[in-house]
């Protein structure tokens, strides 16, 4: 059964932050499910985008999964309108991380000071 992971983001996810979104994304280990926690993140563009799904897609291949967790209505419109919302399901809870994550995981628990292996950024 595979670990879990919160990765927490924070402000404008573009092309100028995709490089660090990557090398954050990157450093989560494959075997494990990620839970990216968008509660603060303002806007998000193709280049983040990009980033978000290239790691789900590798984390699906290795047998874990990739969720983000409460996005902002802008950035599920996003999501909705690209048609990427069935490669990246979003969580409005951790109930529902776990139910969006494959199999029977540990809880979710995300860090009480917003850090996290975060990367905060905007």
């Amino acid at each position: 059964m595979p670990s879990r992971r919160v990765l927490v983001l924070a402000g404008e996810l573009d092309v100028l932050s995709a490089p660090l979104l990557k090398d954050a994304l990157t450093r989560e280990p494959l075997d494990a499910d990620l839970v990216v926690a968008l509660n603060e993140v303002t806007f998000v563009d193709s280049a983040a985008l990009g980033q978000l799904v290239a790691h789900a897609t590798a984390r699906r291949a290795a047998g874990s999964g990739l969720v983000l967790l409460g996005a902002t209505d802008a950035v599920c419109r996003v999501l909705a309108l690209t048609h990427l919302d069935d490669v990246l399901p979003v969580a409005r809870s951790l109930e529902d991380v776990d139910r969006l994550l494959p199999g029977s995981r540990e809880p979710a628990q995300v860090p009480r000071d917003g850090v996290g292996s975060g990367l905060a950024t905007g």
